[in-house]
């Protein structure tokens, strides 16, 4: 005859099953009376902007980490901004005004992305936006895939290349970040739990 006594193995495997089947209860008082929203929608239809403006609501706004962080794409989507208009001189065969536009253009062709915009940087995105030409391409931006914010940041050019630039609500609401994946964020309304 073979006395099945459980095992050491088998008292392990109870255990962690029992401490997997309470964690799972937990959860499920966790997530009971949580409504859960899905965010669906192609690129710059505005998914990312309502998270922003969820955060700023109701989860008391930015963190300092994410204050730098959008400082630096505000960067990024200037810099992007005034390199997609000067192309677009091209695509529409325009050429600009003067020659100071033209010497600055070829420059500002040439930045990266990931810069940290100076003043004097700013200055010449500014002279260079501010070129008859550039502002006829402007009002064209949809044939060019202009990101929705050009006309905002590029208004405002030389406040962003301000040494003390910090991006306000608004300008962190207007920021293109490419987002990829899933993101949760979790918030409270009216004694209510949103995921």
């Amino acid at each position: 005859m073979c006395g099945c006594q459980p095992t050491k193995l088998n008292d392990l495997e109870s255990k962690i099953s029992e401490s997997i089947n309470k964690r799972m209860i937990q959860e499920d008082v966790y997530q009971e009376g949580v409504v859960q929203m899905l965010l669906l929608g192609p690129g710059e239809s505005g998914k990312s902007t309502i998270i922003k403006q969820i955060k700023q609501i109701f989860l008391g706004g930015f963190t300092k980490r994410e204050i730098k962080e959008y400082r630096e794409a505000v960067y990024s989507n200037v810099v992007e901004a005034i390199q997609t208009l000067i192309r677009g001189t091209k695509k529409f065969d325009l050429q600009l005004s003067n020659k100071k536009s033209i010497r600055f253009s070829k420059q500002l062709l040439k930045l990266p992305f990931n810069i940290r915009l100076t003043e004097e940087i700013c200055k010449k995105i500014a002279f260079v936006y501010n070129d008859p030409v550039i502002q006829k391409v402007l009002l064209r931006g949809k044939e060019i895939q202009l990101i929705e914010s050009t006309k905002y940041f590029l208004d405002r050019v030389e406040l962003v290349g301000s040494e003390k630039y910090i991006p306000s609500t608004k300008d962190i609401c207007k920021t293109r970040v490419r987002s990829t994946g899933i993101s949760e964020t979790l918030f409270a309304f009216q004694e209510t739990k949103f995921k």
